[in-house]
Order: structure tokens, then sequence, then C-alpha cells
């Protein structure tokens, strides 16, 4: 029975009764290791929940939440049950590196965030106190790991935008294609690795647009996309950098084929772009939701429709399932026989060389790498829902 299936057993029991975890409470008593005198497992999440990339911070938080709070009504793990306080770091790295602090005088076992600089920033504040961290993060710093307890679930993000490169090559056969891209240091990658993989196959990318995520008008980097001639335009972007600017496009007469990452597919982004987002392309590492019978999908669908049935379709609700499911088989593996939870064993047992959480079963977490997965399929925004368009397989390497 692997990792997947162990949960959802217990799951199983008690989806139809599940209830969002107190943000707050119960931590008077709690250890340095981050476990109660009454065996409860404090975890904290600081994630983005205000500002316009709240969607997934959102989501990440009651995905937790609720797959914490379905181990809790099975009875708990090996005696131990979960308690989650949350934070929103609103994308800021100064906030996030302040919540890790508060989390860490809270007496957390474990911190999940999303964001690189903002996990960058909590580290160290996490690392004296030898405190794990789970992070949505650029795979790429998790290779080799700079601090042994960090974890990550996505994709190297430099290897992420070569495969759109590619998809953009091989299957749409575009030449003159065009990049927008966050201008932070998650976008840096993708400013690098898509124009290399484009011009290294006979195309050229005609247009480079950084844009901040707090950019509000996108009037101008359409403009000078639709100047450029580009065909095609990747788009680096979050769900509502990559709405607005679809919009800002259609508003100037502007038409061409968009590709998209991972993040910008939220319910957020099909709200925001309306019938713009029809015939989008979007890459997926996760297991697709239509696979039911896979034991992932399967659980994760009974954890989220009665508790996040916002976020069920969310990239970032799907991988942070991943990461909820991790730290119940943690825990239920390096407590066995009665053995009392510390972070160290904690941290032992969800490496190997088959771990299956969640709907991530490409990734694997050893003692060279805490990246995250590897391959990816395309697929196409179309009646509002996503169509797979390829098959999964591994990102192109990039130097």
């Amino acid at each position: 029975m692997n990792a997947r299936t162990r949960f959802g057993v217990g799951v199983a029991a008690a989806a139809s009764t599940l209830l969002a975890l107190s943000a707050c409470g119960g931590l008077d008593s709690e250890s340095d290791d981050g476990v109660s005198g009454d065996k409860v497992v404090t975890v904290g999440v600081s994630s983005i929940q205000s500002g316009p990339a709240a969607s997934s911070g959102l989501s990440m938080k009651c995905t937790v939440e609720a797959y914490l709070e379905a181990a809790n009504k099975a009875g708990g793990v090996n005696g131990y049950t979960f308690e989650v306080i949350s934070r929103d770091h609103q994308y800021d790295p100064s906030r996030s590196a302040n919540i890790a602090r508060e989390f860490v005088g809270d007496g957390i076992f474990i911190m999940l965030t999303d964001g690189t600089a903002t996990m960058k920033a909590a580290l160290p504040a996490l690392e004296p106190k030898n405190i794990p961290i789970f992070a949505t993060a650029d795979g790429a710093v998790f290779t080799p790991p700079e601090y042994d307890l960090m974890f990550g679930i996505n994709p190297d993000y430099g290897r992420e935008a070569a495969g759109g490169a590619r998809f953009i090559i091989d299957e749409l056969g575009a030449k003159k294609t065009a990049i927008a891209y966050l201008n932070s240091e998650a976008g840096e990658p993708a400013a690098e690795a898509f124009p290399a993989y484009i011009e290294a196959n006979g195309g050229q990318v005609v247009a480079s647009e950084a844009i901040a995520s707090t950019n509000i008008d996108y009037t101008a980097q359409a403009q000078k996309l639709k100047s450029s001639g580009a065909t095609v335009v990747y788009s680096f972007l979050l769900d509502t950098g990559l709405a607005a600017l679809q919009k800002a496009a259609d508003s100037i007469g502007y038409d061409p084929i968009w590709v998209s990452w991972f993040p910008a597919f939220t319910p957020s982004y099909m709200e925001l772009a309306g019938d713009l987002a029809e015939g989008t392309y979007v890459s997926q590492f996760a297991t697709p939701l239509t696979e039911t019978s896979d034991p992932g999908v399967s659980e994760y669908l009974e954890v989220m429709e009665p508790a996040c049935s916002d976020y069920v379709t969310s990239q970032a609700a799907q991988s942070a399932s991943s990461f909820a499911a991790a730290i119940v088989e943690g825990v239920r593996v390096s407590t066995e026989g009665d053995k009392e939870l510390d972070r160290e064993a904690f941290a032992a047992a969800i490496e190997g060389t088959d771990q299956p959480f969640g709907l991530t079963p490409s990734v694997t977490w050893d003692d060279t790498t805490h990246a995250g997965a590897t391959k990816s399929a395309m697929y196409q925004v179309k009646g509002g829902k996503l169509e797979v368009q390829t098959e999964y397989e591994l990102l192109p390497e990039t130097k």
C-alpha cells in the first residue's frame, strides 16, 4: 500500500464531516519540537492571502487545513493530531521573515509557504531551530538544498520555461514569440531559459516584457507585444497578471496564442479573464483531476470538494495537497512503534525513492535533491476546463 493509499483510508472515513481548523489557540503547552504535551502538532502556514495574487495563498491555507482536519476526524495519526495557524505575508519577504519569527515563538513543528523570495526570507528564523519548511518555490533552490529540512514541490523554473518553449517550437510551430514574465526573483530563470531554448531551436524572441506582480495598467506592455509581431506570447505571470495582459491585448485588437506556466490557472484567472481564457495553453505537473481512479485524485476530491470547493482546480491547492499528505505520512512513519515525533526523524521519513504524496507522484526527495516535479504536460482551456494536449514528459535541462 503506497503513501497516498494509506492516507486515503483515514480520510475516507471522515471526509463528509470536514471543517476548517481554527487559526489560533492551544499553543501555550508547545515544546521546542512543536508538539504539545497532548500530542498536538502545530503547523504554520504563511502565504499570500490578500492582494492581487491572493488566490494561490488562500488555496494553500484551505487545502492544508482541510487535509489535516481530515486526519484529525479520522482519529489522528499514531495518537497525534494537528492544528494549523496561518498568517498573510502579502508576497512580501520582510513580512515573511517576521511571520517566521512569530511562528518560532508560537512553537510550530513545520512551516509551509509560497514564493521563492518569501521562503528564503523565512529560513534565517527556522534553520537555527531545525524547523522544516515546505514551499512552492523555484525547484532550482532545492538542488542541493541549502538547508536539509527544506522541501519543494514546483519544478525548476528555468526548466519549466524551457518546457513552454519546447511546446511552442515543436507543437505550435511558431517562430516569432514573445515572453511576459514576473519582474522578480521567480521570473529571472524564465527570462534566461525561454529565449535560450527558442533561439537554439531556430526561433526568435521578438519581445521580452518584465512586469511587476503589483502592476495595474498593462496597456503599454500589450502594445509592445503587438508591435513586435509575435504570434505566440509565453506568460510567466500570476493569474491576475495573465488575465489583465490578455484584456489589455484584446482592447487593442491583439490576439496571439497564449501559453502559460502552471500557477496562472486558478479560479480567479478564469473569472477575471472570462472568454479570453478560452484557448489558452497551460502547463501542469500534477496528476489530472479527471483521473478519478488514481488514489491521490480520489482522496483529493473527497477532501477538497466539501471543504475548499472554490479552490479545487487551483494548481496551488493541488501542490498544497501533496505537502499536507506528506506531513501526515511523515508523522505516521516516524512515530511507528510508539516513537516520539521529532523533526529530524520526520524529515528522514519523507525521503526515499518512491514518495507518491498527494497529486504529485513524480516528486522524489532524496539526499541529493529536495526539489519538485521534473515532468509536465500541456493543457488547453476549453469550455472553461483544462483538456490535455500532450503527454507528461521530462522538462528540458538548462545550463
